[in-house]
């Protein structure tokens, strides 16, 4: 659906640049959840509700900040659905 949306959104000129920057968005979300799971000591579990906490709280920024930026998104996008 993204990649779908990327391709729809960008100009004609960009879209090679953009289908790229949404695979390297994928590939750095990637990272990001290898290094958490680095972060993750077997032996000891005390430590998964912060490390589960540091997780909720990005998604719970993220989503805010998708929320605030919704309207402008939307008159960006123009008549694409």
């Amino acid at each position: 659906v993204g990649l779908s949306a990327t391709t729809k959104l960008a100009p004609r000129k960009y879209m090679g640049q953009m289908m790229g920057i949404w695979f390297v968005g994928a590939a750095l979300g990637n990272l990001i959840a290898g290094l958490y799971s680095g972060n993750f000591d077997p032996e000891n579990v005390q430590q998964m509700p912060n490390l589960f906490m540091s997780v909720v709280w990005l998604g719970v920024g993220s989503g805010i900040l998708f929320l605030v930026l919704s309207p402008l998104m939307r008159k960006w996008s123009g008549s694409v659905h």
